[in-house]
Order: C-alpha cells, then sequence, then structure tokens
C-alpha cells in the first residue's frame, strides 16, 4: 500500500516533536526517522524530494545520514536493550556504526566507548574493520573528503535539475548555451585547484587529532535538523 506523501512528512514532523532526551530511547528515534525518510524518498521522484526536505527544514546532508541509517540491518530488527544501551545517541556516529554487520558492530563496542569516543575515532574503527583504512592525503587534509562530499552532492542536485528541465523539451540552442555556461564554471573550479599554494598545510599539532569539518557542527548529543548547524565549520 502506498503511503500518501503529506502522511509521510506529517508523521515525521510528529516524531521530530516529541523527541525525546533519553539515550537509548534517542537511538530508537533515529532509527524510526531513518524509515520515515527512507519511505518518504521512495514515494517521490525528481525535485519533490528536495521540497519535501525544505518543507521538513531539514538539510539534506542529515537526511542522507538518516537513508545511510535505513538501509542497514536496524530498521528491519528489533534491537535488544543492551545493545541499544552501548550505542551512542548522535546521529554521525549511528549512521557509522549502521554499516556494520552484527558480529563486526559488538566487536567494536566492545573495544570502543562508542558513546564517550570522537567521531573521527569511531570512522577510523569502522574503517580499519571493513577495510577502508583512510589514504595519506585524507589524513593530512580532512577538507579534501569534505569537498568531494560536497562535489558529489552538487552533481547529484544539478543532475536532478536537468532531469526536471527535460520536461520543457528545450531546443538546441538553449541546450548549448547552458552547456557552455556549465563548462565556464568547471573552468573557475579548475583554476582554482590548479593554482599554486601560498603555503604548504600545517601539520596538527602532537596529540591533536585532525577533525571532521562536519563533525564540529553536528551536536553531540541530539541530531539536527539544521543546515547551519551541519555546514556551520566548513
Amino acid at each position: 500500500m502506498t503511503i500518501d506523501t503529506t502522511v509521510l512528512i506529517n508523521r515525521i514532523k510528529a516524531k521530530n516533536k516529541a523527541m525525546t532526551k533519553s539515550g537509548s530511547q534517542l537511538v530508537l528515534h533515529v532509527i524510526g526517522l531513518a524509515r520515515l525518510y527512507s519511505k518518504l524518498k521512495a514515494s517521490v521522484t525528481g525535485r519533490r524530494w528536495e521540497r519535501s526536505l525544505k518543507e521538513l527544514d531539514i538539510h539534506p546532508r542529515v537526511a542522507a545520514r538518516y537513508l545511510r541509517i535505513a538501509d542497514s540491518w536496524w530498521v528491519n530488527e528489533e534491537l535488544p536493550e543492551e545493545l541499544l544501551v552501548q550505542l551512542p545517541p548522535d546521529l554521525h556516529k549511528l549512521e557509522v556504526l549502521s554499516r556494520l554487520n552484527p558480529q563486526q558492530l559488538d566487536f567494536v563496542l566492545k573495544t570502543l566507548p562508542c558513546k564517550d569516543a570522537s567521531r573521527g575515532n569511531v570512522i577510523q574503527k569502522v574503517q580499519q574493520l571493513l577495510g577502508e583504512q583512510p589514504s595519506a592525503s585524507s589524513k593530512r587534509s580532512p577538507g579534501v573528503t569534505a569537498l568531494k562530499k560536497r562535489c558529489a552532492d552538487y552533481c547529484r542536485r544539478l543532475v536532478d535539475v536537468i532531469d526536471d528541465l527535460r520536461e520543457e523539451n528545450l531546443d538546441g540552442d538553449t541546450r548549448v548555451q547552458l552547456w557552455d555556461e556549465i563548462q565556464a564554471q568547471l573552468s573557475v573550479i579548475e583554476e582554482a585547484l590548479t593554482a599554486p599554494e601560498a603555503a604548504d598545510d600545517q601539520p596538527a599539532e602532537d596529540g591533536e587529532e585532525p577533525s571532521d569539518p562536519e563533525d564540529e557542527a553536528e551536536p553531540a548529543e541530539e541530531p539536527s535538523n539544521s543546515e547551519e548547524e551541519e555546514e556551520g565549520s566548513e
């Protein structure tokens, strides 16, 4: 049975209003929202998804975290209380941990205090377990990862807009003009990337862990819908 998009949006709004501060209950709340966002994403096409997120006042990056959690086994099983109490009430950490299978998750929770550990440490632990050790350049410059993510996000949005434009049956001249403008913007990006560096990147101080720009913006406890909180430090 197909659920009306408006009904799903209202359910998400109601669930956000009912946000609880309790640790294990907050984790269940996040999983419940992940289910709803997944259903909403499946029920819309084109730019209706983006408009739905604006109506919900949630940044696309935050919604993407919920969708990745929705792809995990968490949404199909009832997690036991002894597992819930060990999971961190932190959307970013939960997104990363949800990539693990039950055995891997059990190992990580036994070897790392995920509630108290930094997001960087949780990400590193999961990457090591999955054989996804970050490259040396990513370790030296966390901004590279943020740039790649943002570029992929912008490209997806651009393709969505192009898909919508196909319905307008644009003539050939207009298509060529649009492509020329896009290429001009790409040339600006190319120039910025290939320009000589003013100074070498400064390494982190001894004992200081480089932080992900997204990490500094997200709240430690309660998942946030705010774009400002998500992008404040980028």
